[in-house]
């Protein structure tokens, strides 16, 4: 004799396996999305890092190191794990890192074939940039048509990093995540050179670019030989630098506060 407990009972065991099947239907893609998801925000901050370390290495050197050297030095720096990635010169191939391969460990997410890419290129300057170039240039085309040596001042100061980083899944994965396909990709632009001067001698070049001392410092070279001489009748000769420019001497008032006597520049043999 069945009892109708014993139905019900049987009734109950079989809703609670269908409802554990399509929780599981629905829970294990979630899992595996979480774990897809964790790996995709890994490459993308990798991609943020890397589009940050190539515009500021443009920057590092004012623009004036060749696209390519930077280019593979944040390729081989930020998709690499080798020990001499920081200082080695020679091309490095991406990291079968585990953090970048699926859910299995088996395959990597990265599309070794297309990318990692990095490019460096030129970026259209901001506007008001721009107009407070050419404001500036034109107002010192008449300094620059009597000074001496070029001015090295870059018109074309801006560059963009951009970072792909094309993804790319097994056929052997359960859909969705079955031969997906998609690339990550970053940018970040830097005005790298703003005109600031590294060093006194840089400062000095750009004044006589600006200026005749330099054509004068030409032209009173052929009175050296005999400086010498002159100064036996005039010691003070021996201080009359014509041409020299020193961007050390500052005035008086600029002195006030500092440690130690001022040191008068001028008394400095040629």
């Amino acid at each position: 004799m069945i009892r109708a407990t014993d139905v019900t009972a049987g009734r109950q065991r079989g809703q609670a396996l269908a409802e554990a099947l399509v929780a599981a239907g629905l829970l294990v893609p979630l899992w595996l999305g979480v774990v897809y998801v964790s790996r995709w925000h890994d490459l993308q901050h990798v991609a943020i890092a890397a589009a940050r370390h190539a515009a500021f290495e443009a920057h590092v050197s004012a623009g004036r190191e060749a696209p390519a050297r930077i280019e593979e030095s944040t390729r081989r720096r930020l998709f690499s794990r080798e020990p001499g990635r920081f200082a080695a010169a020679v091309p490095a191939d991406p990291d079968n890192r585990p953090q970048w391969t699926d859910h299995r460990g088996a395959d990597s997410l990265l599309d070794r074939d297309a990318g990692p890419r990095v490019e460096l290129t030129s970026a259209p300057q901001p506007a008001f940039v721009a107009n407070s170039e050419l404001q500036a240039m034109l107002l010192l085309a008449p300094a620059r048509a009597v000074g001496g040596p070029a001015f090295d001042l870059q018109r074309d100061a801006a560059r963009r990093a951009t970072v792909r980083v094309p993804l790319r899944h097994g056929e052997a994965l359960p859909p969705p995540f079955r031969g997906l396909r998609f690339t990550l990709t970053e940018r970040l632009e830097l005005l790298v050179d703003p005109w600031a001067a590294r060093d006194p001698s840089q400062v000095a070049a750009r004044v006589e670019a600006l200026s005749p001392v330099g054509r004068m410092r030409e032209l009173v070279r052929p009175l050296e030989p005999v400086r010498w001489a002159v100064s036996l009748f005039e010691p003070a000769v021996e201080r009359l630098c014509l041409g020299r420019t020193e961007p050390d001497i500052v005035p008086p008032d600029r002195l006030v506060g500092g440690r130690g006597a001022p040191l008068d520049l001028r008394a400095r043999r040629c």
